[in-house]
């Protein structure tokens, strides 16, 4: 089963690694599920890649943990910016906040959801957010009942990096070109969360999505 970490890495710890395709990381005949905590995560950790996959042809989903009424409104337009209809979206509705009080359902909700083709995206492990780590928790509980292959995306955890690389291990890095196209879709998703845009620059400046195997 591939592992890999998804990321947004800064000046030269990511600089040289090789580049990868879409087709690559979600090959033809693959699903690509995207598991978040909240709203906004799904675009600001990985949006680029939603959009490039969907452009290629495949399948998407987006699982959401929490909802909040104006930010699944946000969430629908955001999906909508990247080519993703609502049917694209599912959400559990569960508190944000304490997720750690339903992580086995949530797995159990992962489970449901998957496919034996998926190619699944989930926050880091190691994300330094609790909901983010239950979540990610969730998903490896859930990919020991149907392994499939899968990434993990630093979101809190980018921030971290960006202050001390050591923090993630870029020397195992490889790294996806993000077109401008695809810039532009993103920060246009990204632009509608009102609630995230203080922060979605962090996530906006490279013309790079990273992952680590």
């Amino acid at each position: 089963m591939s592992t890999w970490v998804i990321g947004r890495p800064s000046g030269p710890a990511w600089q040289g690694a090789p580049e990868v395709s879409v087709d690559q990381l979600v090959p033809d005949g693959k699903r690509l599920l995207v598991v978040a905590p909240h709203p906004a995560d799904e675009i600001l950790g990985c949006g680029a890649l939603l959009y490039l996959a969907r452009r290629a042809g495949r399948d998407v989903c987006v699982l959401l943990a929490t909802d909040a009424s104006t930010r699944f409104i946000d969430t629908c337009a955001a999906l909508g910016e990247l080519g993703l209809g609502p049917q694209s979206l599912a959400v559990l509705e569960l508190p944000d906040g304490s997720l750690d009080r339903w992580q086995a359902e949530f797995s159990r909700a992962v489970v449901l959801t998957m496919r034996p083709n998926d190619v699944v995206v989930m926050p880091w492990r190691e994300d330094g957010h609790a909901d983010h780590e239950v979540v990610a928790q969730a998903v490896l509980d859930a990919l020991q009942v149907l392994p499939v292959p899968y990434l993990e995306v630093p979101i809190v955890g980018l921030r971290s990096a960006r202050s001390n690389s050591e923090t993630l291990p870029w020397s195992r890095a490889v790294r996806l070109p993000v077109e401008a196209v695809a810039r532009a879709r993103k920060e246009a998703a990204a632009r509608c969360f009102t609630s995230a845009a203080g922060c979605a620059a962090d996530w906006l400046e490279y013309d790079d999505e990273v992952f680590f195997h």
